[in-house]
């Protein structure tokens, strides 16, 4: 019976959980971190506040849960890709295709400009923010990299570099655009964009004969 209802109060903490997530994210992305009020996320989650703070103790520790879950969901998102990993340029079209539709979406693109906004007041959230999204997709990249030079199909020495000259080559002004709300590039154009990107990057690291 003790252990019936142990599993039950462990879904419940659970869904609890992500009550106050949610409504703490739409707050936050609303308003900001600064002006986000926990009465208003109590309010809004439907929970007391001690409720709240048993979760996550206090308002940085809620909105660096939130940059955690979002970045989890985008790593998840392309590690979960189909991508054929034997077939090199395929696999860099395919990965920069999913990259920029997820980092180009609503909610991150939401997300980007809220720890923007904040990061000069409260610059341990930019830290948890790039060192859970950005430096995490380039690091796993960089795996990647690191597996298809030992194969022979590219020449590397420094893969988290490689990495990193890849991601910023395919952000660059799309991104940009995106984060200020500026009339994004049409399909045709981002299709032209993605395959310069990899063109370019194997010029550079493609393994010749």
């Amino acid at each position: 019976m003790e252990q019936t209802l142990k599993k039950q109060k462990i879904p419940q903490r659970k869904m609890k959980r992500s009550v106050i997530l949610k409504a703490a994210t739409e707050v936050f992305l609303d308003v900001g971190f600064g002006a986000a009020s926990m009465d208003v996320i109590t309010k809004k989650a439907g929970v007391s506040k001690p409720t709240v703070y048993n979760h996550f103790g206090n308002k940085e520790k809620l909105f660096g849960a939130i940059i955690r879950e979002q970045c989890h969901d985008l790593l998840f998102s392309l590690e979960d890709s189909e991508v054929p990993s034997n077939e090199l340029e395929l696999t860099l079209r395919k990965t920069a295709e999913h990259f920029l539709g997820l980092v180009m979406s609503e909610p991150i693109l939401a997300l980007y400009r809220v720890v923007i906004a904040e990061a000069s007041r409260f610059p341990e959230l930019a830290h948890v923010f790039y060192e859970n999204g950005p430096e995490q997709t380039t690091e796993n990249f960089a795996h990647y990299l690191c597996e298809q030079s030992e194969e022979g199909k590219l020449d590397i020495s420094d893969y988290m570099r490689a990495a990193e000259q890849f991601f910023s080559l395919l952000s660059g002004h799309v991104h940009i655009r995106a984060l200020l709300g500026i009339e994004p590039h049409n399909e045709a154009e981002m299709e032209n964009h993605i395959n310069d990107t990899v063109d370019i990057f194997l010029q550079i690291y493609k393994r010749r004969p």
